[in-house]
């Protein structure tokens, strides 16, 4: 993977400290090493969907909590997943599992959930 995982890693660290501080949450981050490494022992694919990630535009990979820190989650490393941005976005504040089932359940629907997936990364059920 053609990836800058340090930067990834230093990213992830301080978008995780902003969203603790918004959460009134105190969490005790992993080192910066300790992140990239774990990074770069994860395939290159989303998590989530399978997509192969790249430093494109397009397959650029984003750090996603399986538990969200919103929902209890921490900054352990294990705790963390690569993801594309669309399932990213999709996900939300949803737990892994919950998102998996979403997934799951619209896959059966006549669009395969194309249109619901559209709305939540637009942020139509947000309000």
């Amino acid at each position: 993977m053609d990836l800058n995982l340090r930067r990834m890693a230093r990213q992830w660290r301080s978008g995780s400290k902003a969203r603790a501080v918004r959460f009134g949450r105190d969490l005790v981050l992993p080192p910066i090493d300790e992140v990239e490494s774990y990074l770069r022992n994860l395939p290159p694919v989303c998590e989530y969907c399978g997509r192969r990630l790249s430093a494109s535009k397009a397959g650029k990979p984003n750090m996603d909590h399986r538990l969200p820190i919103a929902r209890g989650g921490g900054a352990e490393v294990t705790n963390l997943v690569l993801a594309c941005s669309s399932c990213n976005r999709a996900k939300g504040e949803c737990t892994e599992g919950e998102f998996r089932a979403l997934r799951a359940l619209v896959s059966t629907w006549e669009d395969s959930g194309k249109d619901l997936m559209r709305r939540l990364k637009l942020g139509w059920f947000s309000h």
